[in-house]
């Protein structure tokens, strides 16, 4: 027992709970700041452009923070390419491949402008 303040007192478990509590806090804030430190890499947007350009492209969309993309065929699209550049959310549905990246909805409209405007070249 420990003795604080007015002469109230602190037993083991209750310290040892207080103790489990600062620690558990402190491991969450550890964790968010490396969850936004890896967020924050540099992006390299040519790698999307060049897998992108190198396929036949039907159509390009930018639906609600996914990018749209409708192939002419998808036999030669590799989801594990576009993982390893830094994709998430990788999904094929038809001829269609929809993904995004993390970072937020300004960086995914990004993208889509880049990729988009060198389709149009």
């Amino acid at each position: 027992m420990v003795q604080y303040g007015r002469g109230e007192v602190m037993t083991f478990p209750t310290m040892l709970v207080s103790l489990l509590l600062i620690v558990s806090f402190i491991v969450v804030i550890l964790l968010l700041i490396n969850k936004i430190t890896k967020t924050k890499k540099h992006l390299d947007y040519s790698e999307f452009i060049t897998l992108f350009t190198a396929l036949s492209i039907k159509e390009i969309r930018f639906v609600r923070n996914k990018i749209n993309i409708e192939l002419d065929s998808i036999e030669d699209f590799d989801p594990l390419k576009l993982k390893q550049a830094g994709a998430s959310g990788v999904s094929v549905v038809g001829n269609t491949v929809k993904f995004y990246i993390e970072g937020g909805s300004a960086v995914n409209e990004t993208l889509y402008q880049k990729i988009k405007r060198a389709l149009n070249r």
